[in-house]
């Protein structure tokens, strides 16, 4: 599960507000009900730049907004690493 509405509640912002503030920062709408389906992981945005501008909103890695952890990545990381050496 994603970190958004953790970081969320810890500003004090409801999803409308978040809604708002995207759009006046970022130029991008995403509805409250959008936000709540993101922060809930009944979807995800179609584009990953969504998830980076949100991200940066909070100033966090996307890694982090998503809820992976570094020691997730490293695997991610050794895995595709394996990967290359086979071929």
């Amino acid at each position: 599960m994603n970190r958004m509405k953790e970081l969320r509640l810890k500003e004090g912002l409801t999803l409308k507000e978040l809604s708002d503030s995207l759009n006046k920062k970022y130029q991008i709408n995403i509805s409250d009900g959008q936000l709540s389906n993101y922060e809930n992981g009944k979807r995800n945005p179609r584009d990953n730049k969504v998830w980076e501008q949100i991200a940066d909103f909070f100033e966090v890695p996307v890694f982090y907004l998503k809820g992976i952890t570094e020691e997730e990545i490293e695997e991610i990381e050794i895995f595709i690493r394996n990967l290359k050496n086979k071929h």
